[in-house]
């Protein structure tokens, strides 16, 4: 069960790995000059829901989409590892295909691709952050962080299914609502909530 306080959720700006279709997972691959002017944009509207704190994945592309926004906002900058991306093991930096969507689908079902992170693991490995996170802040804080650990994160903990895909830079206001029910907010343009190509 995730804390039941409100927050935001910004995903990482454009790399060359989704212009490509490619599984990023936590290869370090970085903003693309799209990504770069995704959060700038994003930014100057994040600048003005008075944010106090930004925990962010240590994986560039996401590093770097909270630095910008830092910038705009004078947030507090707080790297968390466990918000980094899935380890996708063999499918890392792989071509998305109807294959390799096959594969995480027995991924989500508990196969575990060859030199990867098992979901249970990756799920818990969430739940854990987001607690330990949202239980050290006053104020809803702002997380950084990537599409795996978002589509986990509303799947698994806040009753949205089937799992459903953040565009970059898409910025989310979540919620708790009485009776375990969260909503969920799509704060920008770049949101676009839609099902996970994996539930296709």
């Amino acid at each position: 069960m995730i804390v039941r306080k409100p927050f935001y959720f910004l995903r990482h700006g454009e790399t060359a790995a989704n212009v490509n279709d490619r599984f990023c997972g936590i290869h370090n691959c970085p903003l693309n000059d799209k990504g770069v002017d995704q959060a700038v944009e994003v930014a100057s509207y994040i600048a003005r829901l008075s944010i106090d704190s930004i925990f962010f994945s240590p994986l560039k592309r996401a590093k770097n989409t909270a630095k910008i926004v830092a910038i705009e906002t004078s947030s507090k900058l707080i790297q968390k590892k466990s918000l980094q991306e899935c380890n996708f093991g063999i499918l890392e930096k792989q071509k998305i295909t109807k294959e390799t969507q096959k594969i995480i689908k027995k991924w989500l079902n508990g196969e575990t691709p060859r030199k990867g992170e098992a979901y249970a693991a990756f799920a818990r490995r969430i739940k854990n952050v987001f607690n330990e996170c949202l239980n050290s802040s006053n104020k809803p804080p702002l997380f950084v962080s990537h599409g795996g650990v978002f589509m986990t994160l509303t799947n698994e903990y806040l009753g949205h299914t089937p799992p459903v895909e953040l565009a970059n830079c898409g910025l989310i206001y979540l919620e708790p609502e009485i009776h375990g029910k969260w909503t969920i907010t799509g704060l920008n343009k770049n949101c676009f909530l839609k099902p996970h190509p994996t539930t296709l």
